[in-house]
């Protein structure tokens, strides 16, 4: 037993520890600069393996610090450079895991009580009968693989489970023909310096700052222009109380729809208003909004991912896409109804509240 316990506080070990330690730290960065931050924390930093390498070498250090006295005068160098890893290696698991980072904003002047987390969070909370439920599960997300997570939180005494799908980065919206689809519209708008992708079910608005885009509905706003879309007998019109000029790409046509005209609407074609220019993707009886990863996104860095997850509750299971950037960036909340109960979810930063305020003096 004495000489197993030998060989395990060896020298040789030690230095095999500090070679890794040192490896996979040089891994990480690697990985960080190719896949992002998020990816070499949830593989490497906060991974169990590369923890216990730290353990094994605080206790090694601890170990030599008694076996060769380096606590005697003469030997006061060494016992300094050993005790300074070894309280390195305990704050930084106090850090791990007592502590939390994220980021206060506060102007000069102002008092601020709330921190936004650099950590992701999967939030989820649900409201039954005027009471909320909520959980906040804390997630890293990596572009590698490896995100399996399962969780659950009480509601009302039945367990509501959110467990991982798929993670799919630089997502996209895309409007396909699906069995169970229904009537929608897709097209990409542009106008007012911006490009935004929009999809209508039928029943529903879209509004710009001039305009109100609508699919088989009377809705009006004050002050903006409408443009209907209407569908009869299984065909697509559209129809403006203004002028609509278009442009067929194909065969390079142009025309003009006349103020309160009907036409066909299809796709293939660019349609301009006023200052906005619209091209349908998808115009179809049988239209599912599903989420498809972007193979060549303009801003590969500025892109939203998408985490895929399934919500079960009460014998009901549905499928969530939680929209967001992980770590360091607020998500864009989710809302879906399972088992008759309204759920909201997002992954993203969260907000804490700090039990005291900051402030920011103006200097004298």
């Amino acid at each position: 037993m004495d000489r197993v316990l030998k060989k395990l506080v060896s020298m040789k070990v030690t230095i095999f520890l500090l070679f890794a330690f040192g490896l996979f730290s040089g891994v990480a960065t690697f990985v960080e600069n190719d896949f992002g931050v998020e990816t070499s924390w949830a593989l490497i930093y906060t991974s169990w393996w590369f923890e216990a390498i730290q353990i094994a070498l605080g206790i090694l250090l601890i170990y030599n610090i008694n076996h060769y006295k380096l606590y005697t005068r003469d030997k006061l160098p060494s016992f300094l450079f050993h005790i300074s890893f070894v309280f390195i290696l305990i704050g930084s698991g106090i850090t791990r895991y007592y502590g939390f980072e994220g980021t206060l904003h506060i102007r000069e002047g102002m008092q601020e009580i709330t921190v936004i987390s650099s950590d992701s969070f999967i939030q989820v909370s649900a409201l039954k009968e005027g009471k909320s439920y909520g959980y906040d599960h804390k997630q890293l997300i990596s572009l590698l693989g490896g995100n399996g997570f399962n969780f659950s939180f009480d509601v009302e005494g039945e367990k509501a489970r959110v467990a991982f799908k798929k993670f799919i980065p630089n997502a996209t919206k895309k409007v396909v023909d699906a069995p169970d689809g229904s009537p929608m519209i897709s097209m990409m708008l542009s106008g007012y310096g911006e490009s935004v992708s929009v999809s209508l079910k039928e029943g529903e608005s879209y509004a710009t700052t001039d305009y109100l885009f609508n699919f088989n509905n009377d809705k009006k706003v004050e002050g903006k222009k409408v443009v209907n879309f209407t569908l009869n007998n299984g065909q697509f019109f559209i129809q403006s109380n203004e002028p609509i000029h278009w442009f067929k790409m194909a065969e390079n046509t142009r025309g003009e729809l006349g103020a309160q005209q009907e036409k066909p609407f299809v796709t293939g074609q660019l349609y301009t208003i006023g200052e906005i220019n619209f091209a349908p993707r998808y115009i179809g009886l049988k239209g599912k909004e599903t989420i498809l990863e972007d193979a060549n996104p303009m801003l590969k860095a500025q892109g939203i991912s998408a985490l895929l997850v399934e919500l079960s509750y009460k014998g009901e299971t549905k499928e969530v896409a939680l929209l967001g950037r992980g770590k360091g960036s607020k998500g864009k909340l989710s809302e879906i109804s399972v088992g008759g109960v309204p759920f909201r979810l997002e992954w993203g930063t969260k907000m804490f509240t700090l039990p005291f305020f900051s402030t920011v003096n103006r200097p004298c």
